[in-house]
């Protein structure tokens, strides 16, 4: 069993590895947007991220001043006070409310692998960090240090709450009900075979945990039949804390599970052909959007979970807000980011890589930093080799390049550590591979 589970990790690494490319180690393009309860803009992408002004112009802010490098995709929230927290390999990043300095959280969170955050939606000086970083234990058997974290201040101090989840879970995503904020879901994967989904409930803030297995289309003996790998939480009903959506990750097919019983039980709704990197929930929790680069966006009540096919585009992410339906793209599509105001029949494209003004005017050292950044980017972006689809060498011999790191939960384990968990290590790159399609 052992030895099919590292021929199956090697498998899906020599896969991921080799198909990936850009200006990182990957082509470049838009994952993740989230909208402030200011209604401002913050768009993730492979080369750092990007904010919205006023007037609908996009200023780059680039990884470096973040805090983090390679294919990372960070988590992202936005505070009240407009700054923004990036959970990071490293530790939980947090900007100034102006977005031009940067530094990790002390305490608790230093150097832990930050594998989400979400922002309260009733509070949104309110937040939660999930961490989960390697802590020993070898073979088939790794071990997990895995905790919330909260803020309620803005981000300015954090605490850890309640008790640590079980040490051989490899977390994902958490989300925090609207309607009932001690009420949190975490999802994650076991690290044992078959592999298998779990979903971890609290209704006291990380006090006591309940936790609810979830089957997924997996068998980790046969790389062939690997389809679904891991298990995000999508969101939350706004006004039902037992309603909770989850979708599951692979190469595809792949599938998006509601609960109606607080996590106890799982029904399907759809499973897509391939990745399902889209999930959007309208506001009032009464429509529902999927979507993915082979399947485009279907739409569907959830009142009769009839989907109906809007678009064909290939979709990087989907936000549901009350000015429309935001879709993440790519330029053969049309757009890098558009808004349709009929659930994705149409989109009006809001950005373009040659819209990019450029880097985010700050007189700090971060400033300065991507500002020194920003002109080999620019002319990568804007000659059209990149967003046509044709990545930059990732010969090894070039040093602007690099390849794919390791995320999530093992990130962190020292070369001693890799050598005497080699095993778990080639598990878990299976794994980590999915780790930045889990926020889209």
């Amino acid at each position: 069993m052992r030895l099919a589970i590292v021929a199956a990790a090697i498998s899906l690494i020599t896969v991921t590895f080799s198909t990936e490319a850009g200006a990182n180690g990957r082509a470049a393009g838009a994952n993740q947007l989230v909208i402030g309860s200011n209604n401002e803009l913050v768009l993730r992408t492979t080369f750092g991220v990007l904010l919205a002004d006023d007037a609908g112009k996009w200023h780059w802010v680039c990884e470096s001043a973040i805090g983090y490098s390679g294919t990372q995709d960070p988590a992202i929230g936005i505070m009240a006070d407009t700054s923004i927290i990036a959970g990071l390999f490293t530790g939980l990043s947090h900007s100034t409310v102006d977005r031009c300095s940067w530094s990790f959280v002390p305490g608790a969170l230093v150097k832990q692998v930050v594998s989400d955050v979400t922002v309260r939606k009733d509070d949104p000086a309110s937040a939660f960090a999930l961490t989960c970083t390697y802590d020993g234990g070898g073979g088939t058997n790794p071990q997990y240090k895995v905790q919330l974290h909260g803020t309620s201040d803005n981000g300015a101090s954090w605490k850890t709450l309640g008790t640590a989840l079980p040490r051989n879970a490899f977390v994902e995503t958490l989300e925090v009900a609207p309607s009932s904020p001690a009420r949190i879901y975490v999802s994650a994967e076991l690290i044992e075979a078959p592999l298998h989904g779990v979903v971890y409930t609290t209704d006291d803030t990380g006090e006591t945990w309940l936790s609810a297995d979830v089957n997924l289309l997996s068998d980790m003996t046969d790389v062939k039949t690997n389809t679904e790998k891991a298990l995000y939480i999508a969101a939350v009903d706004p006004t039902n804390p037992d309603r909770v959506y989850a979708r599951t990750g692979g190469e595809g097919p792949t599938r998006l599970l509601v609960s109606d019983d607080g996590a106890k039980t799982w029904v399907e709704r759809i499973r897509l052909t391939g990745q399902m990197l889209g999930f959007a929930l309208s506001p009032d929790g009464k429509r529902v959007f999927v979507g993915g680069p082979q399947d485009g966006i279907k739409v569907a009540s959830t009142g009769d979970w009839q989907f109906a096919q809007t678009t064909k585009i290939e979709i990087e992410c989907l936000t549901a807000h009350a000015t429309g339906l935001y879709a993440c793209s790519n330029e053969a599509n049309g757009f890098l980011l558009g808004l349709s105001g009929d659930e994705g029949k149409t989109f009006k494209p809001l950005l373009h890589f040659t819209d990019i003004e450029g880097p985010l005017t700050c007189a700090t050292e971060a400033g300065a930093q991507c500002a020194a950044e920003w002109p080999a980017l620019r002319d990568r972006i804007r000659s059209g080799s990149v967003a046509a689809g044709e990545p930059p060498s990732t010969d090894a011999s070039n040093p602007g390049s690099e390849a794919p790191g390791r995320t999530g939960c093992a990130c962190n384990m020292t070369q001693t550590e890799q050598g005497g968990a080699s095993l778990v290590a080639l598990f878990t790159a299976t794994l980590v591979a999915l780790l930045r399609l889990k926020k889209r």
